[in-house]
């Protein structure tokens, strides 16, 4: 993403980091992935709590 704002840049490299972490292994692997399903959510705008 090319953006003459600094921010937006900032925004899409942290935003294609956290999209190009390996998922995590071992005993604690389905909260640490949990936890990276919903930083998506918050940071796509569709995490909403009812």
């Amino acid at each position: 993403l090319t953006s003459p704002d600094p921010k937006v840049r900032l925004a899409a490299e942290w935003a294609e980091k956290l999209w190009n972490a390996p998922l995590r292994t071992g005993g604690r692997r389905y909260y640490d992935n949990c936890l990276y399903m919903f930083a998506f959510l918050a940071l796509s705008g569709n995490y909403r709590i009812w």
